[in-house]
């Protein structure tokens, strides 16, 4: 699993299970709308590829943050065809969904509303093994990828075959909407879509394993990391060198040390609770940097909370 660059849109699009709904003037804002929460961070992207095949997308998903207003009125289950009502009002100039600073702000407040816009499987249901292997992968993925964030509900629309009873199996309460309200939308019977929904509420009743699993999962965080330490961090964990670094993100090497420096000084700063201290054990013992950084990204793996935005925050850039 990993997140989507531009040159993978046209292959989701391809595969977005609500496609029938939009003409190609849609489709076109859909693409600029996904590239915008590329960039912007505003949401999240992803994608499943086999590694032997690696431009071959297997699964995509797009999941972006609302107001408690938008999230009321779509398990009020108002009218079909969520993200495609999104993308309409992407296209008029509104903005539908939380901005960085936003998601930061709610994360650290009230809880964060998850909307899953997207989501699509390029092997059909019922393809034996595989499917099923494909489909706890993407559970795994999502769940790890969201791992510490403070929710407060989840919503999806699904208009894949099976997704009311791998809703049901999953722990979501699943909402339909009114015959009436379809035809409205033009909305044929065969390609009738169904909504995930979940509350903190939801989350602890038996058998609520997806929702379990995403709404037990947040503490505040330790270092409150500005997004810019953030983003070096996520490279790090990824393996990449500081040369690497410099590349992706158009800074120099020595600004790149520099910054990490400072952010081990920040690190050591911190009153550590038990689980954490040998990295402050670490440090005032003049260990090298790589063994520091090794102490911090093994403390981070285990600590997802500490990766997301939390408070009002400006995005920061490194310069």
């Amino acid at each position: 699993m990993r997140n989507a660059v531009p040159a993978d849109l046209e292959q989701c699009l391809r595969l977005a299970p609500d496609r029938f709904l939009y003409d190609s003037a849609h489709l076109d804002a859909l693409h600029r709308m996904w590239s915008h929460i590329i960039v912007s961070k505003a949401g999240e992207l992803g994608v499943l590829v086999d590694p032997r095949r690696p431009s071959e997308i297997l699964f995509f998903g797009v999941s972006v943050f609302v107001s408690d207003e938008k999230v009321e009125r779509y398990h009020a289950l108002t009218s079909p065809g969520i993200a495609y009502r999104m993308t309409e009002d992407w296209d008029r100039g509104r903005r539908p969904f939380l901005a960085l600073d936003e998601i930061g702000a709610a994360n650290a407040g009230s809880g964060l509303n998850i909307v899953v816009t997207h989501y699509a499987f390029a092997i059909e249901s019922g393809d034996n093994a595989l499917g099923d292997e494909l489909r706890y992968a993407t559970y795994e993925s999502f769940r790890k990828h969201h791992a510490g964030l403070n929710f407060r509900s989840f919503t999806g629309e699904m208009f894949a075959r099976d997704s009311r009873e791998m809703g049901k199996g999953w722990g979501f309460r699943i909402g339909e909407y009114p015959k009436e309200k379809l035809l409205a939308a033009r909305i044929p019977p065969e390609n009738t879509p169904c909504v995930w929904m979940a509350t903190r509420e939801d989350a602890c009743a038996p058998g609520a394993v997806f929702p379990g699993a995403l709404f037990h999962t947040f503490a505040r965080p330790r270092f409150g990391f500005n997004l810019k330490e953030q983003d070096l961090l996520k490279l790090a964990l990824e393996g990449r060198t500081d040369e690497s670094i410099a590349s992706i993100t158009g800074a120099s090497l020595s600004t790149v040390k520099r910054h990490f420096r400072a952010l081990y000084e920040k690190v050591q700063d911190v009153s550590l609770a038990a689980d954490a201290i040998s990295i402050s054990e670490k440090m005032s013992d003049g260990a090298r940097g790589v063994e520091v950084r090794r102490q911090l990204l093994n403390y981070l793996r285990g600590h997802p909370e500490e990766l997301h935005p939390y408070g009002a925050r400006r995005n920061d850039t490194i310069k």
